[in-house]
């Protein structure tokens, strides 16, 4: 199944950002900016079909588990083994 980046929208329903439809499409040729902060910033997602959806398909609960962790411990996910490629990446907004 083909991924692509898709950046949150940061609202703030109760978990909300567990919700693929609190999610849109990257530009292909772009990564995220950002890496660890205090919120979801973006997710690294399955889409169906050849290319991106607007929104990533229903979050896996690989995905899910890495939402959390990453909220737990403010850094990108996930972590073990060292060289992974991240699917959660966040991000902290200052007042």
């Amino acid at each position: 199944m083909a991924k692509a980046w898709y950046v949150y929208n940061g609202s703030t329903n109760a978990d909300a950002q567990y919700s693929a439809g609190n999610y849109r499409i990257l530009s292909p040729d772009n990564k995220p900016a950002c890496v660890n902060g205090t919120q979801i910033c973006a997710i690294y997602a399955n889409f169906t079909g050849t290319s991106p959806t607007l929104n990533p398909d229903i979050l896996s609960l690989n995905i899910k588990q890495y939402i959390a962790n990453g909220l737990a411990t403010l850094v990108a996910q996930p972590q073990i083994p060292t060289d992974a490629k991240r699917h959660i990446y966040l991000k902290t907004i200052l007042a």
